[in-house]
């Protein structure tokens, strides 16, 4: 991963307002600081400015305060998904509190990189 955030950054050094991210929903990892200490390898031996890189929030993406409580000072990446409200309670305010409730605190630093609406 590191040789290929290198590329990229090569690339887009010059343009400030780029921002890395990093890992697209990190599934599978069961304890936040692995996922942390990895990111932080990719980011340094990439060389990459911290400041523009972007951690997802663990799972799918939908847990930043992990990431943020496991000691990552800088942006994260949220996704959301409907099916964290359950059927029948598939509303706007419900979708409105759910992220509310994710971001609080951190929403600030946060960048909702994938929204999933689909109604039938």
């Amino acid at each position: 991963f590191a040789e290929a955030w290198r590329a990229v950054h090569k690339v887009f050094q010059g343009y400030r307002d780029v921002k890395y991210e990093i890992f697209n929903e990190p599934f599978g990892y069961e304890h936040v600081g692995v996922y942390l200490e990895d990111m932080l390898q990719i980011i340094d031996e990439a060389n990459l400015p911290r400041e523009r890189c972007i951690l997802n929030g663990m799972g799918y993406a939908g847990d930043v305060q992990s990431v943020a409580g496991a000691g990552w000072p800088g942006l994260l990446a949220y996704h959301f998904y409907p099916m964290w409200c359950p059927e029948g309670q598939r509303t706007q305010e419900n979708f409105s509190n759910v992220i509310k409730t994710a971001l609080a605190g951190v929403s600030s630093k946060v960048y909702i990189t994938e929204v999933f609406l689909h109604f039938v």
